[in-house]
Order: structure tokens, then C-alpha cells, then sequence
């Protein structure tokens, strides 16, 4: 996730020559736990992530599909 946060929003005039593609965007951090609910806990990420004024939502990590998270992606979309 920090490799992508860095290429999609880098500030601009850094130092290290190089700018995000959107160096103007926030970046919003959403942990989310590994364990017997982590269904439930993605889907409560995203939840949390477009409730919380997320325009973008960026998932670099992987889950078995289920109605709680396809709910929640629904969600966000809407």
C-alpha cells in the first residue's frame, strides 16, 4: 500500500524529484485485521474508508469473495 500511496500522491518540490500523479490528494490509512472475521473486517474498512470521505479506495490485499464485502464495495460505489 505505501508504494501505491506514494506514486498516486507524492507532495510536490520533495527533494527527491518526483511527484504523485494526484500530489494534491489526502491519503486515508484503513487497517484491516487478519483472523477468523476478516470478511467482516474488510468489509467494515470499506465501510469505514467511504464513510469517511474516501473518493478512491485502493485494495492491496486479497479476500474470498462475500455478500458482507460485496455489500459493502456496493456500498461505496453508490
Amino acid at each position: 500500500g505505501t508504494h501505491c500511496g506514494g506514486i498516486a500522491a507524492a507532495v510536490r518540490n520533495n527533494g527527491n524529484q518526483i511527484a504523485g500523479v494526484a500530489p494534491d490528494a489526502k491519503i486515508m490509512s484503513v487497517s484491516i485485521p487478519i483472523g477468523s472475521n476478516h470478511n467482516i473486517n474488510v468489509a467494515n474498512g470499506i465501510n469505514w474508508a467511504w464513510k469517511n470521505g474516501a473518493d478512491i479506495i485502493s485494495c492491496s490485499w486479497q479476500t474470498i469473495p462475500k455478500e458482507c464485502v460485496e455489500d459493502a464495495i456496493d456500498s461505496a460505489l453508490v
